[in-house]
């Protein structure tokens, strides 16, 4: 009877190691939300300094760039860490899309249950779910531009000490390459029409 029932446990072992890896994983989406969710609270937190003023979220920023442990500032490191967030939020996504429908069929049945259940828990996962995958895009933008294109503190400090706005330092790179592509191509324009115009005016000389 030991005999046997040794023999059905050791059977039984590979399956249930199995039965654990949804655990798992479920375990590390949460996990990985809440550090998401930490560094959100933080971000907001750290770029809300603007409102004190930008000499305020000037300090800020070059807090992160090591200013003031290393005696200089190195925008590099703000990169670092903008390349572990966006590990940690590729990784959390990847986890979370394994709960998503992935055919009519199964969408079909989940708005078939929400529908009869009307479970308020319910109802905020589908909302989970849309946002979610939105914010997989806009914010993998986001990540992308402070991470090839970290703006130094130095070239802040001297655009707001000009009289420019600024609220961040992505805010202020995309707005700043922006405008200057918008003023090439309305200056390119207003020389083009200005050309033809007065071509049109310029009266032919008598032969």
């Amino acid at each position: 009877m030991n005999i046997g029932s040794h023999a059905v446990a050791s059977a039984l072992e590979p399956a249930r190691r199995r039965k654990r890896w949804p655990a798992r994983l479920d375990w590390l989406q949460s996990a990985s939300g809440l550090l998401l969710a930490l560094f959100m609270w933080g971000h907001m937190f750290f770029v809300s300094s603007i409102l004190l003023g930008k000499d305020a979220m000037w300090t800020v920023t070059r807090f992160f760039e090591g200013y003031f442990f290393f005696g200089r500032a190195y925008p590099g490191l703000v990169s670092v860490v903008v390349a572990g967030v966006l590990t940690l939020f590729v990784m959390h996504a990847m986890l979370a899309l394994r709960k998503f429908p992935i055919n009519y069929r199964q969408y079909r049945a989940f708005a078939d249950h929400k529908q009869h259940m009307r479970h308020d828990d319910t109802t905020l996962w589908w909302w989970q779910v849309l946002t979610g995958f939105a914010l997989f895009f806009l914010a993998s933008m986001h990540l992308y531009v402070m991470l090839s294109q970290p703006v130094p503190s130095a070239r802040i400090r001297a655009q707001t000490a000009s009289g420019a706005t600024t609220t961040g330092r992505c805010t202020w790179c995309c707005c700043s390459r922006w405008k200057s592509t918008a003023a090439s191509a309305f200056t390119g324009c207003a020389s083009s029409g200005a050309g033809s115009r007065a071509r049109t005016t310029t009266p032919r000389a008598s032969g």
